[in-house]
């Protein structure tokens, strides 16, 4: 079966949206003090860039 990579894509694009919709309105310090959200937005960020 051939992978559609428009696929691949969305999944990536949906990755990024999570992403920003995780850090909108966040200040610096809201970013630092949140352990959970910086580690929520490194998953993001890996599966974004291993292209799932």
């Amino acid at each position: 079966m051939e992978k559609d990579d428009s696929v691949y894509l969305g999944h990536m694009l949906d990755r990024a949206q999570h992403v920003i919709g995780k850090v909108r309105g966040l200040t610096r310090a809201d970013f630092d003090s949140d352990e959970n959200l910086r580690l929520a937005l490194t998953w993001l960020i890996q599966t974004i860039q291993a292209g799932s």
